[in-house]
């Protein structure tokens, strides 16, 4: 799944910390992980976005976005924990790297905004 969906904005370019954590069967929503470029501690965010535009239909900007820029759209980090729980028990999870994050966010809260 990586290699179809890029990190943008407010995740930094390099893919190196940027994880997908769940993707739904058809490609519509997604959920990942990665490294903040606008956080000058360089703390990770786990974010959303859609992969289809307000109407709909598959696109190759998706929703949010600015203007053709791509999006992502923050979950606070007080709904986290549970927010990620529950995403682990859907289809379309990847168990690993929600597991990996929780251990990270509840070993090092600080790590996240």
């Amino acid at each position: 799944m990586n290699n179809e969906i890029e990190p943008s904005y407010p995740f930094e370019n390099d893919k190196t910390d940027f994880k997908i954590l769940f993707c739904d069967k058809n490609k519509e929503f997604v959920v990942a992980v990665g490294i903040n470029k606008k956080d000058t501690n360089r703390r990770k965010s786990v974010c959303i976005r859609w992969l289809i535009g307000i109407d709909g239909k598959h696109n190759d900007i998706g929703y949010p976005n600015i203007g053709k820029t791509r999006t992502w759209v923050m979950i606070h980090k007080n709904l986290l924990q549970d927010f990620l729980e529950i995403l682990n028990k859907k289809d379309g999870a990847n168990r690993d790297n929600i597991a990996k994050t929780l251990n990270e966010l509840k070993s090092n809260e600080k790590d996240f905004i």
